[in-house]
């Protein structure tokens, strides 16, 4: 599971950096995506931002980055990444408590 949302992220993360900045704010909504994927708990709750980010693409599909939002979009995708990790560490810790009886 980890690895599909790391290869939606990574393809994701192509579209968003092509998308971001301009009026609304790419950069800052992909942002806050990426805290809305910090608090979850589970799999299931970052695939559902995930979702939402992928929406949310769409609507900067056409905007060219500047060479800022590129490297802002980079930090983005790292903070992501290293959520998703702690996350999976977390459900590998959880998994192991909760074993067989």
């Amino acid at each position: 599971m980890l690895k599909r949302i790391v290869v939606v992220l990574a393809g994701l993360g192509f579209v968003s950096v092509s998308a971001c900045g301009g009026g609304d704010s790419p950069v800052k909504a992909m942002n806050d995506f990426a805290d809305k994927i910090c608090k979850c708990e589970n799999q299931e709750c970052a695939m559902a931002v995930v979702g939402e980010m992928a929406k949310a693409g769409e609507k900067f599909k056409d905007y060219k980055p500047t060479e800022d939002d590129i490297k802002a979009m980079a930090d983005v995708q790292k903070k992501i990444a290293d959520c998703q990790a702690k996350m999976a560490t977390k459900g590998a810790e959880g998994a192991g408590e909760g074993g067989a009886e």
